[in-house]
């Protein structure tokens, strides 16, 4: 069996097709898994490691943020190639997030040379953090990265509500209000911010969001 590092998972939508993806990474070596729909993913990524998730969606939406969640709350968290038509109805935020959030976001038609080595790179990259051992003070324990994990999926749901269109409110201003919520949300990356720290940003960007968008109502 290959190693942790060798195993992708592709996951799809119920208008998606992996057939091709899976004979293409099956003969260069890899062990590869299928997921159609949320559910399946969260399921097969609880009970199996991956390095790298293909996900191929037909859009940058509620399904496709759910899905990049799921990932992202596996622990060891796998690197997500997302990959999207060539035109698809994209959510503003959505897609601000997922550009954020994803090791890389491509576009149909793939090149696919481009993707092999994108893969290959993800599978590197990840092999070598999972081989880092991080401090201790950076995770206070399970009940702490649980609580880290709920205030951060608690600030994109605020986010996400804050930034939809309301009266007076432009598709360029949403758009460049996603652009400046998903540069903030790179804070989230840093090991040392907690639960506290991650709650305060939240109200932060709420307050920035209120401003910020003439045709947003505080909750």
């Amino acid at each position: 069996m290959p190693h942790a590092a060798q195993r992708l998972l592709i996951v799809f939508d119920e208008e998606g097709d992996p057939t091709a993806l899976v004979h293409r990474y099956l003969a260069a070596g890899y062990e590869v898994e299928t997921a159609r729909g949320v559910g399946a993913t969260c399921t097969i990524l609880r009970q199996q490691e991956f390095a790298v998730m293909l996900a191929d969606m037909s859009a940058a939406d509620d399904a496709t943020l759910a899905v990049l969640r799921a990932a992202r709350r596996t622990r060891p968290a796998p690197a997500v190639i997302l990959l999207l038509p060539r035109v698809s109805p994209d959510s503003p935020l959505v897609l601000a997030l997922a550009r954020q959030v994803a090791y890389v976001c491509l576009r149909h038609p793939l090149d696919e040379p481009e993707l092999d080595s994108l893969v290959g790179a993800a599978c590197i990259a990840v092999g070598r953090e999972r081989l880092e051992v991080r401090p201790a003070s950076a995770l206070r324990g399970v009940r702490d990265i649980a609580r880290w994990e709920q205030a951060q999926e608690a600030l994109e749901d605020a986010l996400v509500a804050v930034a939809t269109l309301g009266p007076g409110v432009t598709q360029e201003q949403a758009a460049e209000a996603a652009g400046e919520i998903a540069r903030r949300l790179q804070v989230e990356r840093h090991p040392s911010l907690d639960a506290v720290a991650m709650e305060a940003l939240a109200r932060a960007l709420h307050d920035w969001a209120t401003r910020a968008l003439p045709g947003h109502r505080a909750a």
